[in-house]
């Protein structure tokens, strides 16, 4: 559950982001570069752009003032920074949020190669190619990156697009109130996502403190048993978000890794079909965990060593942990 934010964007909020001079602005130049790409989707979306955390970002910065990516992607290559964004253009809505975050992860993991000693070798993508094509000791390596989300981290972002609505006048009925939300739905895929916030969509216009949706029901607090009085049904929702055991234990690790990796062709069945196509190929995994504070890093690569791989696995696991981790999964000699 979350208390909705107090905040309220002024009636012309649209019109002053729409005329807001990115060129003379105090933004650094590869922020200008996503600023710009951000405003032709909020002229576009209107409203619903709030959903998006990166538009409502710079909505925010325009009009109280508040910062907009300080520093965080100033020391990546402009270059990098345009080709990336520039991947976004034409697409829209949901699968522009999903697409554009799919980039901000390919900068991070750019970071963290260049602190590893890699140099970018090669900007311009042509299809097929993988994300990052990196050059070390006269060496190309070619990097594609898949990201993950425990699924608590999931029904945080929804919480957070109904932040987003509710900066509008129209939506007051958000502010302040304490909400909670059940996934009923299990899997919850790209397709599904698309579903899951239509239903947020829905639950924001129909202005009321319950909604059942098809895979979320959202409700007031202070309605919650008029929604359930179902214990064990509240309780299964509950638990379905979390991993359900910590990452501490070998083998519940190889089995988690099986069902949301391996499995319906899950990242890294992905990553082994890409592998076979090209040379020196690298799989970068991140996996975002945020609710799981013990962490056993040593078990957790000995299960990843499990799968002997045909090729490096980078593993970057974060989030809201105590600390983030990183390890490499090398490639497994037959």
């Amino acid at each position: 559950m979350r208390i909705i934010q107090t905040k309220v964007l002024p009636n012309d909020w649209l019109q002053k982001v729409s005329c807001f001079d990115v060129g003379t602005s105090t933004l650094s130049r590869n922020t200008k570069v996503i600023a710009n790409r951000l405003i032709e989707f909020i002229i576009e979306e209107r409203n619903y752009s709030l959903l998006n955390p990166s538009a409502r970002s710079l909505a925010l910065h325009v009009v109280f003032g508040k910062n907009f990516f300080t520093g965080f992607y100033d020391r990546l290559p402009v270059e990098l920074i345009e080709e990336g964004i520039n991947e976004t253009k034409g697409v829209k809505g949901f699968n522009f949020t999903r697409k554009l975050h799919s980039v901000f992860v390919e900068f991070i993991i750019y970071k963290k190669l260049y602190s590893n000693g890699f140099n970018l070798k090669n900007i311009t993508r042509t299809r097929g190619s993988c994300d990052l094509v990196m050059e070390k000791h006269n060496k190309d390596y070619n990097f594609e990156v898949k990201f993950k989300e425990s699924k608590d981290v999931f029904k945080s972002r929804l919480f957070d697009n109904i932040d987003g609505m509710s900066l509008l006048d129209e939506y007051g009925f958000l502010r302040g109130e304490i909400y909670d939300i059940q996934v009923k739905s299990q899997n919850i895929d790209d397709r599904k996502q698309k579903e899951v916030l239509d239903d947020i969509k829905c639950f924001i216009e129909n202005k009321k403190d319950q909604y059942i949706g098809k895979h979320i029901d959202i409700f007031n607090l202070k309605y919650r048993r008029k929604v359930s009085r179902d214990i064990k049904k509240v309780s299964e929702c509950l638990t379905s978000l979390h991993i359900s055991q910590e990452l501490t234990d070998e083998d519940t690790v190889y089995k988690l890794i099986q069902n949301i990796f391996i499995e319906d062709n899950g990242h890294i069945t992905k990553l082994i079909k890409k592998s076979k196509t090209i040379e020196n190929f690298n799989g970068c995994l991140v996996w975002d965990i945020p609710f799981h504070n013990d962490i056993n890093l040593e078990n957790i690569k000995n299960a990843f060593n499990r799968l002997k791989l045909g090729f490096n696995l980078y593993v970057f696991i974060g989030g809201r942990a105590k600390a983030e981790n990183y390890f490499i999964v090398e490639k497994h000699s037959l």
